[in-house]
Order: C-alpha cells, then sequence, then structure tokens
C-alpha cells in the first residue's frame, strides 16, 4: 500500500509542527527576532513571517531553538534560557537548558554545570514549577558554572 493510500484511510497520520528560533541581530543596540532561520549570501538571518515579513541580520552564535515547553507564565522555553525551578519545600534553583549532542535531547543543568545533566524529557508535565528568569547570552552572570562548558 503507498503512504497515500494510508494517510487516505486513516491509518498514519502525519504531524507537523513548526521549529521556531530566535537570534540577536547584528544591531548596536542588538535586539531579540524570533522565527526561521535562513542562509543568505552566507550570512545567518532569521525571517519574520508575521506582519513585515523582513529577514534580520543576526549573531550566528545567539542562535537559539524552541523546546516545545512553556514555563508557568505561558512563557516559551528555547536552549540556552535559564530557569528558577522551585521544588516542594519553596527552595529554588537556577538550571540552564542546552542541548546534549551526545544524546540528542534537551537538558537542564543545575546552575549550568553541564557535568550533572538532568534529562528534559517528561518536564512539559512540571513546567508548573519553572520560570524563565533570563538566558546566557543577557544574563549569564546568574548562574554559578561557566555556561561556555560544551556538552
Amino acid at each position: 500500500m503507498r503512504l497515500q493510500e494510508l494517510l487516505n484511510n486513516g491509518e498514519y497520520e502525519i504531524i507537523m509542527r513548526n521549529i521556531l528560533f530566535r537570534a540577536k541581530t547584528i544591531e548596536s543596540n542588538s535586539k531579540w527576532v524570533y522565527e526561521l532561520i535562513t542562509k543568505m549570501c552566507g550570512k545567518f538571518n532569521i525571517v519574520s513571517l508575521t506582519g513585515e515579513n523582513t529577514a534580520y541580520p543576526i549573531i550566528k552564535d545567539t542562535i537559539c531553538q524552541y523546546t516545545g515547553v512553556n514555563d508557568k507564565n505561558n512563557i516559551k522555553i528555547f536552549d540556552g534560557d535559564i530557569l528558577e525551578f522551585t521544588d516542594n519545600d519553596g527552595a529554588k534553583v537556577l538550571e540552564l537548558v542546552s542541548w546534549n549532542k551526545k544524546t540528542l535531547s534537551y537538558n537542564i543543568y543545575q546552575n549550568g554545570n553541564k557535568q550533572l545533566p538532568d534529562d528534559f524529557t517528561g518536564f512539559g508535565q512540571s513546567s508548573y514549577r519553572y520560570e524563565v528568569v533570563g538566558n546566557i547570552y543577557d544574563n549569564n552572570t546568574l548562574l554559578c558554572y561557566n555556561h561556555n562548558n560544551k556538552t
């Protein structure tokens, strides 16, 4: 049976999702822009498909992908975000969201220490305990550990 026949019979469903990125513009007042990444004439850009349909030249090292999860305030969580986790006792811990190239998944790292990863799987069920408080590009002093220790 061909794929089209399976789809038409309702036996398979193709689920598509948009992949959202953000990055900082190369302008002196460098602001965050969101949407799709393109590479034009050897330079990276974020193309905003909403509104003005504009391509913004960006700083390549600030490209972050949306994880697909929102925090307790419904703020989108991106790679490179710093989260504040509140445990059952009310104690607060800062954690860094980062892509792990070895496991091909997102991990969270307490105080940004990439030697102590925690799996991001199942994170959605406890996202009500997390709040985005910054990111490693604008607020890297929030973390005790050097975020440049790549995994």
